[in-house]
């Protein structure tokens, strides 16, 4: 990551910047950040700016909690039952009455996408600081390809809820297939097709273990670069092609969104596969980029991302690739987030 100023908070100023930030980390998953981002600056203008701390400024006597929205993105043409204001700080409040020490920080269990604000909703309700970092340096669509997970730190209850804050639950887990299965089938089982879910209780050593630091501070500086040719430079990327959407081929299965998108660029074809995030990008059938990969797909116009469950046939969009955090790329990392891609 190229030098940047470090934010000590995060503010309105900031917030935009974050969010297209979050939005290209997410490798077009983790929920439109624009569902968030209103609540967001809606809590920074009533409470305040949200305080952000790096691990050298905890103690050793608290939590560190992660908190997450799980469900399937919605396709265009259904209803998105999610409500306006959703209430994240039931299940911390829940969590806490249950655990033996204070919450002293929350992080986001993934930077990517909408997901990014999450903590954000109630931080500063519950006067709690916002750890600069989280569990995966972008977005991947399973619960389980966490940096904890590679570490060996897997939680053995989690707290759930519906976005409204009933149906407060604890899962009780011993592997994080568990949790995916267990907090899966409630999200695809509300009304809202969607969970908020405290799925990571660190404690000091453990966050320091698993923690990718720096990610809030990075999507920040990510979504701040204002031409492509800065985005390029801030990020060590790639433009594979510019081109028009010409077919989209989503099914819903499970709670992903699967399929294909396929894209022409002069004369060459473009497809990415697709469940929930862009997972993988290939140029007239050979492989360019692969989880954990980012690949991103970028307004023509605008430079700003676009998620998978937005993309438009007719859309002109740039092909953006760079790569994730280093430790996916270890071999137990790849196992972990590189699965056999079967779309249908």
């Amino acid at each position: 990551m190229n030098s940047q100023k470090i934010s000590k908070t995060i503010n309105l100023e900031n917030l935009n910047d974050l969010c297209k930030g979050a939005a290209f980390l997410g490798s077009g998953g983790g929920g439109d950040v624009r569902y968030l981002k209103t609540v967001v600056s809606d809590t920074i203008l009533n409470n305040g700016e949200i305080p952000l701390i790096t691990v050298e400024e905890l103690d050793r006597n608290g939590y560190v909690l992660g908190v997450e929205f799980i469900g399937a993105p919605v396709p265009k043409g259904e209803k998105n039952a999610l409500p306006k204001n959703p209430n994240v700080k039931a299940v911390l409040d829940f969590a806490q009455k249950d655990l033996d020490k204070k919450i002293q920080a929350l992080i986001p269990v993934e930077i990517g996408g909408a997901n990014c604000l999450t903590p954000m909703c109630a931080a500063n309700l519950l006067r709690i600081p916002i750890l600069d970092g989280d569990l995966l340096g972008r977005a991947f669509p399973e619960i389980q390809m966490v940096s904890s997970n590679l570490f060996g730190v897997v939680p053995k209850k989690v707290y759930i809820s519906d976005p409204l804050g009933n149906n407060l639950e604890i899962l009780h887990c011993n592997s994080y297939a568990e949790i995916e299965a267990q907090a899966r089938s409630r999200a695809i089982r509300y009304s809202s097709h969607a969970a908020i879910m405290v799925s990571a209780i660190l404690n000091f050593e453990q966050t320091k273990k698993v923690l990718i630091t720096g990610t809030i501070s990075r999507a920040i500086n990510i979504g701040s670069q204002r031409t492509l040719p800065d985005l390029l430079r801030a990020v060590n990327g790639n433009v594979s092609g510019i081109g028009e959407v010409v077919d989209i081929d989503y099914k819903l299965l499970g709670g992903f969104l699967c399929g294909k998108i396929t894209i022409k660029s002069e004369g060459d074809f473009f497809n990415i596969f697709v469940k929930n995030e862009y997972l993988s990008l290939q140029k007239n059938g050979s492989v360019l980029a692969n989880c954990p990969d980012i690949i991103t797909l970028l307004n023509k116009n605008s430079l700003d991302p676009i998620q998978s469950d937005q993309i438009s046939i007719g859309n002109e969009v740039v092909i953006f690739t760079c790569k994730g955090p280093d430790i996916w790329y270890s071999q137990k990392g790849l196992n972990l987030v590189s699965p056999p891609l079967t779309i249908f």
